[in-house]
Order: C-alpha cells, then structure tokens, then sequence
C-alpha cells in the first residue's frame, strides 16, 4: 500500500473515531429521527386501541387516544421523521442485505442441524431465530435491519428486543460506515467500552 493510500486510510479511520467518540451524531440522528414503524403509535399497524382497565367505558387518564372512538390515534411523531426513518432504511440497506444473506443461510444450517430455526418480524427488525451462524460469545448480532439470534435465546425478553432494536437504529443513523466505525470503537474500548454497546445497553434498561 502507498503511503498516500495508508494517509487515506488513517485519516478516514480518524473521522470515524472523532464521530464515535460524540455518538450519537446529532445532526444525523435528528434527520432520521427515532425509528417509528409507520404513521400510528403501537409500533406498526393501523393505529393504538384505547385503554380502560377498570372496563368502566371510560378510556384511562393517560389513554393516548381519549375519546377516540375508531380506536386508533394518530401517533405524535411527525411526517418528517417517519420520511427520515425510511430513508434509514435505504441508508443501511446493504446491511440489510448482508443480514438476509448471513440469516437465510443460517436456517438452512439449522434445519440441518435441527435447532429449529424460525424468521419473525419484530422490534424494527426481520429476526432469524436459534440460528446456529452467531458469534460465540453473543445472544445476537444485528446486522442493518436484521437480527440473527442463537438457539436457547428468549427473543422475548425485553431486554434483549430493545438492546438489538437500539442497534438497528444505529444502523439507520450511520448506514454502510456503521461496521466500520463499530470495529473502531471495539479495538480501542473492547466490547464492554464500546459506545455503540453502551448506547444499546443504556436504551434497554430504561425502556424495560
């Protein structure tokens, strides 16, 4: 490698450390906005039911949708993030796509191996379950808007959904720079330091 190449290569690699170091990037971050999964809070579908606990037929005080009598709301985030959080998609779509390959291919060993693979769609994220093709060492590994999980992990723990779905967010915010900021992070603050893991780690207890 030239030494003009090496310049470019530590001097891309620098930006990405200096970016790391102030994640999340602020302006990136607010353009795509927080992940909605479409126009309605609930996260996806048409719309949130009204809540009445005690059955009275009185939606609850802190009912996000009081009076409502369609039973749906429409949720308080704005046409523009949810415009920014579909370019995210496109942003880190060929993530995306390395996921769906590394997952698909996953399955096929898992029905081969008899871990019982499954794909469901949940948490901003198409979800290859008890794939055997997982670090060892990790629950789960996202990969753009893919999460591929090992066998024996409960995909139904809050914790767990809410620490990859964060993930996926940080995918949409950074896109094709995201691995290689992530390898960045990790080789200098281990996986334990890493902000990206933090930030995931951070966003999970809060939301469980």
């Amino acid at each position: 490698m030239c030494v003009r190449s090496k310049r470019t290569v530590v001097w891309v690699l620098s930006v990405l450390m200096a970016l790391g170091s102030m994640y999340p990037v602020p302006l990136v971050g607010t353009f795509f906005g927080e992940v909605a999964y479409g126009f309605y809070s609930g996260g996806g579908g048409s719309g949130t039911e009204s809540i009445d606990s005690d059955g009275d037929g009185t939606p609850d005080p802190d009912d996000p949708c009081p009076g409502d009598s369609t039973n749906t709301c429409p949720d308080a985030r704005s046409f523009w993030d949810w415009f920014g959080n579909i370019l995210g998609y496109f942003w880190t779509s060929i993530n995306t796509i390395f996921g769906l390959v590394i997952g698909a291919t996953g399955t096929i060993v898992g029905i081969i191996v008899g871990s019982d693979p499954s794909i469901i769609a949940q948490h901003n994220a198409i979800w290859f379950v008890n794939n055997p093709l997982v670090a060892r060492g990790y629950d789960a590994t996202t990969y753009g808007n893919t999460v591929i999980s090992k066998p024996s992990v409960d995909i139904s723990s809050c914790y767990i959904g809410e620490h990859e779905e964060q993930h996926t967010k940080q995918y949409q915010w950074w896109g094709p720079a995201f691995i290689p900021a992530y390898i960045v992070d990790f080789l200098l603050n281990r996986y334990k330091g890493s902000k990206f893991e933090q930030k995931a780690k951070e966003h999970a207890i809060k939301a469980c």
